[in-house]
C-alpha cells in the first residue's frame, strides 16, 4: 500500500515518503506544477541575475581597469626599480673606478713625496755647499779686501809731482857724474849743469812721471786682472781699487775703462743696490764729473743717493756722502739754487750725527759758505767759512 501510494505520488510529481527528495528536485517538481509561477520567478531571477551580472561586469571592468592601473604602476615600479639598480650599478662601477683612481693618486702622490723628499734632501745639501762656499767667498773677500788695502794704501803713496822732481834730480846727477867721469872740470861741469837746468825746466817732468806709472804699473796690471775673470768679485774689488788710484792721480780717461768694468761686474753679480755697487755708481759718477761729463755724472750720482737713501736711511754717513756729491756736482754746473738744500741737508745731518768738529762735518760747512759766496750771500758766506 505504501509503495502504491509512493508510486501515485510520484507519477502525481508529489514528494513519496520512501527517501527524501533533494532541494533541487523538489525545484524542478514545483516548477512543473506550478509553470506560471515558475515563469514569474525565473524573470525575477534573471533580472536579478542581470543586475547583479551588470553590477559583477562593472565591478570587473574597475577591478580590471584598477589591475591594470596596478599592473602599470607595477610596470613603473619596476621600470624605477631597474633603472635604480642600473644606476646602483653605474655608482658601483663609477666608484670602483673611482677608488681605483684613488688608488693611483695615492701611488702617485707617494711616489711625489718620495721626490719631494730626496729633492728636499738635495736642496739641504745644495744649501750647505751654499753656505760652505760663501763661507769661503766671505774669507776669500776678506783677505782680498786686506790685499786691494794694501795695494790702495801703496799706490795712494805714489805722489806723480815728487817722481817728477825725482827724475830731474837723478838727471842732473847722472850728467854731473858722466862729466866728472869724462875727466871735464869744475866750471864746464857747472856751466853744462846750467844748461840742462834751463833745458828742464820747461819739461814737464810730472807728466813724464804719470806716463811711466801708466806704461810701467797701471796697464800690465790691468792685464793681469783679465786671469780674474773666474773669479768677478775678486776682479771687480782689484778693477775698482786701480780705477780710484788712477783717478786720484789724475789719470781720468785711464781710470775710466776699469770703472766703469767694476761697476759692471758688481750690478751683474750683486744687484744694483748692494753696498760695493752703489759705491762703485758713486765713484763713477764722481769720475765722469771730474772729467767735465755733467749729463753722464748726473743720473748716476743720483741713482746711488736714492738707493742709499731706501737700503740706508737719510742720515748714514753714505747717504751724507752722496747727498754732498750731488751738491756737488749742481755747484760744477751752476745750479747753485738746485745744490744749497743738498749742501744744507747734509751739514745738519752731519753736525746731529757726527758732531761740529768731525772733518766731513767740516767739509759740509766749507762747502755751504762757499757755494753762499758763489750766490753773493757774503754776509751767511763769512760765519760758515770763519767756523770752518
Amino acid at each position: 500500500a505504501e509503495l502504491a501510494a509512493d508510486l501515485r505520488r510520484h507519477l502525481a510529481d508529489e514528494p513519496i515518503l520512501a527517501k527524501p527528495s533533494g532541494a533541487l528536485v523538489r525545484l524542478a517538481k514545483w516548477v512543473r506544477r506550478n509553470p506560471t509561477k515558475t515563469v514569474a520567478w525565473a524573470g525575477a531571477v534573471v533580472s536579478v541575475a542581470l543586475v547583479a551580472i551588470s553590477g559583477l561586469y562593472v565591478q570587473l571592468l574597475e577591478e580590471q581597469g584598477a589591475t591594470g592601473q596596478a599592473l602599470e604602476t607595477a610596470k613603473q615600479e619596476r621600470d624605477l626599480k631597474a633603472g635604480a639598480l642600473e644606476l646602483v650599478e653605474l655608482e658601483k662601477k663609477a666608484t670602483e673606478a673611482a677608488l681605483e683612481q684613488l688608488g693611483e693618486e695615492k701611488a702617485a702622490t707617494t711616489a711625489a713625496l718620495e721626490i719631494a723628499e730626496t729633492e728636499r734632501d738635495r736642496a739641504k745639501e745644495a744649501e750647505a755647499e751654499a753656505a760652505r762656499q760663501r763661507d769661503q767667498a766671505e774669507q776669500r773677500a776678506e783677505e782680498l779686501q786686506q790685499v786691494s788695502d794694501f795695494q790702495a794704501r801703496q799706490l795712494s803713496d805714489v805722489d806723480p809731482e815728487a817722481m817728477g822732481l825725482a827724475i830731474r834730480r837723478m838727471v842732473l846727477e847722472r850728467e854731473w857724474s858722466v862729466g866728472e867721469r869724462e875727466g871735464r872740470g869744475p866750471e864746464v861741469l857747472e856751466a853744462e849743469r846750467a844748461e840742462l837746468e834751463r833745458v828742464l825746466a820747461g819739461a814737464d817732468l810730472t807728466g813724464v812721471a804719470l806716463d811711466v806709472l801708466d806704461e810701467q804699473m797701471f796697464e800690465p796690471m790691468l792685464q793681469a786682472l783679465e786671469d780674474f775673470e773666474n773669479q768677478p768679485l775678486v776682479q771687480a774689488q782689484l778693477l775698482q781699487t786701480v780705477g780710484d788710484t788712477l783717478r786720484e792721480l789724475g789719470l781720468l780717461k785711464r781710470a775710466l775703462a776699469p770703472q766703469e768694468q767694476a761697476l759692471e761686474i758688481r750690478r751683474h753679480e750683486l744687484g744694483d743696490e748692494h753696498p760695493n755697487t752703489l759705491a762703485s755708481i758713486g765713484n763713477l759718477g764722481l769720475l765722469l764729473q771730474d772729467m767735465g761729463k755733467y749729463a753722464d755724472a748726473e743720473p748716476l750720482l743720483r741713482e746711488a743717493l736714492e738707493a742709499r737713501r731706501r737700503t740706508l736711511g737719510d742720515e748714514h754717513p753714505n747717504t751724507l756722502r752722496s747727498i754732498n756729491n750731488l751738491g756737488g756736482l749742481l755747484l760744477d754746473q751752476g745750479k747753485y739754487a738746485d745744490a744749497e738744500p743738498l749742501y744744507r741737508e747734509a751739514l745738519e745731518a752731519r753736525r746731529r750725527t757726527l758732531g761740529d768738529e768731525h772733518p766731513d762735518t767740516l767739509g759740509s760747512i766749507n762747502n755751504l759758505g762757499l757755494l753762499l759766496q758763489y750766490q753773493g750771500k757774503y754776509d751767511d758766506a763769512e760765519p760758515l767759512l770763519r767756523e770752518a
